[in-house]
């Protein structure tokens, strides 16, 4: 009888074991297994990311504003000073990987993003559904808008929490928009996700809303060469002499107004897609 016992329990163990199995290797194809299309759908924020790097920058040429090729190919001297040369540096190759989405948000869209779109959200990624993204960007603001100013409203959350880190970059600089701590890149991660889940998007409309935010940001944070304009514009008024005031971001400015924590001295915000 005993003997009987144990192998019915190795019996069900391996049956166990082969059902997890089983399992692990159903989760890995539904992650691995994705079309061209799919692939294309993710390009999307990569795209815009690159197209904001080589737009941003070079075209406000007066803002001063970090160039890309500013940060791979830094100026050096030579010893006694008489030269000037452009050298190649591996450190700020690297920072421009770490702090740029372009790259990044390429396997999170295919890896994390897709499935969770596919399992929970609207599955013709065909069309993009206007009002459903444009209540995207609405969230996106309010829920900013209120990490932002908890962030700043408890100190210690701000010195420990990470978000000195973004606010050790002023004036504003388009190149390092994304210049943050770990702590500061994961929170808006989540929130992204459980708006996109929330609105049931389609991972069409899901890289639709992170493109024009991301795009929104980089607008936010380049300086455009008038100087009135540049000391006075919205977030640059947050980021230097008015850290307690101008929270929302990206898009809007509504919640600051309704709030009182709209700046006075802020010139109006022109719109999302331009700085």
């Amino acid at each position: 009888l005993r003997v009987k016992q144990c192998r019915s329990h190795e019996r069900s163990n391996m049956e166990e074991g082969t059902d997890y199995a089983a399992r692990i290797a159903q989760l890995v194809s539904f992650l691995c297994t994705f079309t061209a299309e799919d692939v294309l759908i993710a390009l999307v924020p990569t795209l815009a990311n690159v197209v904001a790097l080589l737009y941003f920058p070079y075209f406000y040429n007066k803002g001063g504003n970090t160039k890309p090729h500013d940060l791979l190919f830094p100026l050096s001297g030579s010893s006694d000073g008489s030269k000037k040369f452009r050298k190649f540096s591996f450190s700020g190759f690297q920072r421009l990987l770490t702090e740029h989405p372009a790259l990044t948000t390429l396997p999170v869209g295919v890896f994390v993003l897709r499935p969770l779109c596919l399992r929970f959200g609207h599955q013709d990624a065909t069309t993009v559904r206007v009002l459903q993204v444009f209540c995207g960007m609405l969230l996106v603001d309010t829920v900013e808008y209120f990490r932002h100013r908890v962030s700043h409203a408890f100190r210690w959350l701000y010195w420990h929490g990470g978000h000195k880190t973004h606010h050790q970059i002023r004036p504003i600089d388009m190149l390092f928009t994304f210049h943050n701590s770990t702590l500061d890149m994961i929170a808006p991660s989540i929130e992204f996700i459980c708006i996109i889940l929330g609105l049931k998007l389609s991972f069409l409309e899901a890289c639709v809303l992170i493109s024009l935010s991301q795009w929104a940001a980089f607008a936010d944070h380049t300086r455009t060469g008038d100087a009135k304009y540049d000391k006075f514009k919205f977030h640059n008024v947050h980021h230097t002499f008015g850290q307690d005031w101008n929270y929302q971001q990206p898009f809007f400015t509504f919640w600051d107004y309704l709030l009182g924590t709209y700046n006075p001295e802020s010139l109006p915000k022109r719109n999302f897609l331009v700085p």
